[in-house]
């Protein structure tokens, strides 16, 4: 997982390229291990000095052991970055369940949940998980996907944010990663992905006014005939009057939230003949977001569109 933190041959330059790496190895050859050997590990990373912590690994049970050295280095402002499991359940895996941990899921290229990752209250964050490229021994590469993979890029983007920010403690770090993540699927936090999918440069710009920037967030189909599109103000600035405008089938309607903070999401959903759209195989959706006198620097999140087949 190294090259997915620091970048590679193959992975190209990754988020933290400077980052110093050290491997301690806690399974065998056969992906096995114990609580003992994790919690061991945990401490003796945090007295080396590590300000950032990659659990690419999960159980499912709770280990006294491990809860406390994960308090130890929370205590200590240590970043602890785990992955939430691949079982496809409603559970989240250990270490990435216990709080102060920043439990990672994985989504695809469209920010979608993958529907491997783990679900649950104690998710955080999502960042990909589909065939992402890694190095192997001997100059080759080869794709890796699971929530492993996903913990491994999000721990690189915590290291080069506390590289960029010189002072910055790792559970700062951790709860920047959560407070500007790219909301996605339906307004505010939920249980597949968390607060949204880890955004480097938001948390790098947070304190950088007059950025406007208005995103269609989400999208969620509902074959009984609803369409619901969830919008988030991604900039630095209020957005007074945006006009959200939604449209399926032979539905259409616009919706002026009247205002949206920074970070703030909205849902809003159009209903469409369900029964219709049954006979036809499916229904068409679109959907944008505008921001008042075309304000909106980065537009290239302001619009989406898709096809939903559905059963006859």
């Amino acid at each position: 997982m190294k090259s997915l933190i620091t970048g590679g041959s193959g992975a190209g330059k990754g988020a933290a390229p400077a980052a110093q790496v050290s491997n301690i190895p806690v399974l065998d050859g056969e992906g096995k291990g114990n609580s003992f050997i994790l919690a061991q590990a945990i401490v003796q990373a945090v007295d080396a000095g590590a300000q950032v912590i990659n659990m690419s690994l999960g159980s499912d049970g709770d280990s006294a052991v491990v809860r406390a050295a994960v308090a130890y280095a929370i205590s200590r402002n240590v970043a602890l970055v785990a992955a939430t499991g691949n079982e496809a359940v409603n559970r989240v895996s250990y270490p990435a369940a216990y709080e102060g941990v920043l439990a990672v899921a994985s989504v695809d290229g469209d920010k979608q949940q993958l529907y491997f990752s783990n679900r649950g209250s104690s998710v955080g964050v999502a960042a990909p998980g589909f065939a992402v490229v890694a190095d192997r021994p001997g100059g080759k590469t080869f794709n890796v996907s699971g929530t492993s993979a996903s913990t491994a890029l999000v721990s690189g983007v915590v290291a080069a944010l506390l590289s960029k920010e010189p002072g910055m403690t790792g559970t700062r770090a951790t709860a920047l990663l959560r407070q500007y993540a790219d909301d996605t699927g339906v307004a505010g936090r939920d249980d597949e992905t968390g607060y949204g999918v880890v955004d480097l440069q938001r948390v790098l710009e947070r304190n950088q006014r007059g950025i406007v920037d208005l995103a269609i967030a989400g999208v969620k189909f509902d074959p009984a005939g609803k369409l619901t599109v969830a919008v988030q103000n991604r900039g630095t600035e209020t957005v007074n009057l945006p006009v959200l405008e939604i449209r399926v089938g032979g539905s259409s309607r616009k919706f002026h939230p009247g205002s949206l903070a920074p970070g703030q999401s909205v849902a809003e959903f159009v209903r469409f003949d369900a029964v219709r759209a049954r006979q036809d195989g499916g229904i068409a959706g679109f959907a944008s977001i505008q921001a008042p006198r075309g304000l909106d620097q980065r537009s290239g999140n302001d619009l989406w569109s898709g096809y939903f087949k559905i059963s006859k």
